[in-house]
């Protein structure tokens, strides 16, 4: 495509001044035909599919006893000379497709100066937004070369781009990608090494990172299916490294199978186990006997009160934070100890509460029913096993309603307390007031939940719905909002 802003013609012509207007206006319509019926041929194979070049010269002798077209084709190749040979010029911009486009407004957006470049004027449309808004927004709706431009990007200007994201961003691209269609399958092997990066620790930004890696590996890679491999694999790991995998379990000689015994005692994705060969699950057996080793034994750590994957002092990270902020709203309505004095037992009680929660954060599947740190917080070991085994309990419990349908009045009621928010949908609340993240820390008499800050985190606070003390029966829970960095 060739846009041109301005075109300004000088002709030089000997002629009366009678007939010099009349063949300045003929050549200006002959010279515009001939740029736009050509337009196409102005760009030869091998040249940039984006040339942007501030001021350009074209110099173009004609004849008018030439007709128009002539004269129209004589301007076009004149102009496609000129632009060939212009790509090389220190003052010219080129890029080779829309991808390198994109990483290069990313690289600015970082750096502040995105918008000074008149280059970059075809994103106007996102000038008004934030940082972080400006740059989530392009990525999804410039799919599939805004997450191909991420991947493009240096180590360095990779990570200067994703600190512009706020959480709620980083939260929502993640959300993105697991409802992306898979175009293409990354080799399972190749996940193992992308899963021990160091961005492991590093909460949801880490994913998105690692999400960002795979699609540089192998272009439309990067979907939920990876995204759930992702996250087995490194519970996996996490769980060797904690030493909960137990002694003679990793047979490097019966590899799969050893691994498939794992997975399944830890009910984690064990899918990904069929793009496996003998010789791969070997190694990753025998990385994960190396870190058994190194682990603490179980004994180790005794005096953590947790159901024995955390250790006191260790922060968890879950980017569900809206689920204790849901449960704050359970605590006003009363309804945990309510269900701890009906059953009689604390620990259902506690598991109805992660319920319900969970489902109003996820009303569409749970892929947070494995949240290792929420179950850490409500001091479960079990939730799921423990409501399945007392379904009868559960009914009389909940007066005959559905987990599904008591989340939804929770949800109700928080909005009902938060200013601004009564009678909001549920797909706003969550978006608006949910999305943050969280990190549980385990300590003798209780856990304290540190939240991160929502797109409406001023409206949590005014409501006191974001920190303050909770009484889970059988359990003691404090949350914190995380001071600003």
């Amino acid at each position: 495509m060739l846009e041109i802003d301005r075109l300004s013609l000088e002709v030089r012509a000997a002629a009366s001044s009678e007939r010099a207007e009349l063949l300045g206006r003929r050549l200006r319509d002959a010279a515009l035909r001939g740029i736009e019926r050509d337009r196409y041929a102005l760009s030869p194979p091998g040249s940039p599919a984006y040339l942007f070049v501030e001021r350009l010269a074209v110099r173009c002798a004609v004849a008018t006893e030439w007709d128009d077209a002539a004269i129209g084709a004589e301007v076009a190749r004149a102009l496609a000379s000129a632009l060939e040979g212009s790509a090389a010029a220190p003052q010219a911009l080129a890029f080779r497709d829309h991808a390198e486009l994109l990483a290069a407004f990313y690289s600015a957006l970082a750096e502040g100066r995105a918008w000074r470049c008149w280059w970059f004027d075809t994103f106007d449309g996102l000038k008004a937004l934030p940082a972080s808004a400006a740059l989530r927004t392009s990525v999804v709706n410039e799919e599939p070369h805004g997450l191909t431009a991420l991947a493009r990007l240096t180590g360095t200007a990779l990570g200067a781009v994703l600190r512009i994201l706020s959480d709620a961003d980083v939260a929502r691209l993640l959300e993105w990608l697991e409802r992306r269609p898979a175009t293409a399958r990354a080799a399972s092997a190749a996940l193992w090494r992308v899963s021990a990066s160091p961005s492991t620790s590093a909460g949801d930004i880490g994913l998105l990172k690692m999400l960002i890696a795979v699609e540089h590996q192998a272009p439309g890679a990067a979907n939920g299916d990876t995204l759930r491999m992702l996250r087995s694999m490194m519970s996996l790991r996490a769980a060797a490294a904690r030493g909960e995998l137990g002694p003679g379990s990793l047979i490097r000689e019966d590899a799969l199978n050893s691994l498939r015994g794992a997975l399944a005692a830890l009910a984690l994705e064990a899918y990904w186990l069929q793009r496996l060969t003998e010789s791969d699950a070997a190694a990753i057996v025998e990385e994960l006997s190396r870190l058994s080793t190194h682990s603490e034994t179980p004994s180790s750590r005794q005096g953590s009160q947790s159901t024995g994957t955390s250790i006191p002092g260790e922060r968890l990270f879950t980017p569900r934070g809206g689920v204790f902020v849901l449960l704050k709203a359970l605590d006003w309505l009363g309804w945990p100890e309510q269900w701890a004095r009906a059953a009689g037992n604390d620990a259902l009680a506690r598991a109805l509460a992660w319920a319900v929660a969970l489902r109003a954060l996820e009303p569409h599947g749970a892929p947070g029913l494995r949240d290792t740190a929420l179950q850490q917080a409500f001091d479960l070991d079990s939730p799921v096993k423990l409501l399945k085994a007392n379904r009868a309990a559960l009914a009389q419990l909940l007066a005959g309603k559905t987990i599904l349908q008591a989340s939804r009045t929770l949800l109700e009621h928080l909005s009902s307390r938060i200013p601004g928010l009564a009678g909001a949908s549920a797909e706003y609340v969550r978006g608006n007031a949910l999305a943050l993240p969280a990190t549980v820390e385990r300590r003798a008499g209780g856990c304290v939940v540190r939240l991160g800050r929502a797109p409406l985190d001023i409206l949590l606070v005014l409501a006191g719905a974001n920190s303050g003390r909770i009484a889970l029966p059988g359990a003691a829970l404090e949350l914190r909002a995380e001071p600003p960095a």
